[in-house]
């Protein structure tokens, strides 16, 4: 039973962080003999934490499910075929995202872009993902009959365009 409260980004960061953890672990036993002390010390530590991380990634985990189920929800809701939604660090589609109204949406896999107005001065999450099921419907097919996108459809984050302030690029992983 836990005795905290944690944040979906607190959630996110530990993830982070474990997953640099695992990192270091793997480089560390690449670069040292086994026999190694200092090798053998870092992995006594590492393996001390497995109830930690095994708790932190059900709390992650529990997080994530939660956000999928809630973008399955707005994806059937709003009749998105094209695009899935990918980012986890959220609280809910419904909150106020980074991007101001105005902003224009491009991506990598297409020339062309769309506005994303918002409501009341605001721009949601859901904002942003209706905006890149409009670019993935005005994107053309490509020679090998997929769509511009081809299998990048994972909404993974929106970056400002170092061109202009008011472009995002959305990443598509796939």
């Amino acid at each position: 039973m836990r005795n905290f409260t944690i944040t979906d980004k607190q959630i996110c960061s530990i993830h982070n962080a474990m997953c640099q953890m695992h990192l270091l672990n793997d480089t560390l036993n690449d670069m040292f003999k086994p026999d190694s002390v200092l090798l053998q010390r870092f992995n006594d530590a590492f393996n001390k934490l497995k109830p930690v991380r095994d708790e932190l990634m059900k709390l992650k985990d529990d997080h994530d499910d939660r956000i999928r189920e809630q973008a399955a929800a707005y994806a059937k809701k709003f009749g998105f075929s094209r695009t899935i939604w990918s980012i986890y660090d959220i609280d809910f589609l419904i909150n106020t995202s980074n991007v101001p109204p105005g902003s224009k949406i491009v991506s990598e896999y297409s020339d062309v872009s769309v506005t994303v107005e918002g409501y009341d001065g605001n721009v949601t999450w859901l904002d942003l993902w209706i905006a890149v099921e409009e670019l993935a419907n005005k994107t053309v097919w490509d020679e090998s009959g997929r769509i511009g996108f081809g299998d990048h459809v994972f909404i993974e984050k929106f970056v400002p365009s170092g061109k202009n302030n008011n472009t995002y690029t959305v990443w598509l992983g796939s």
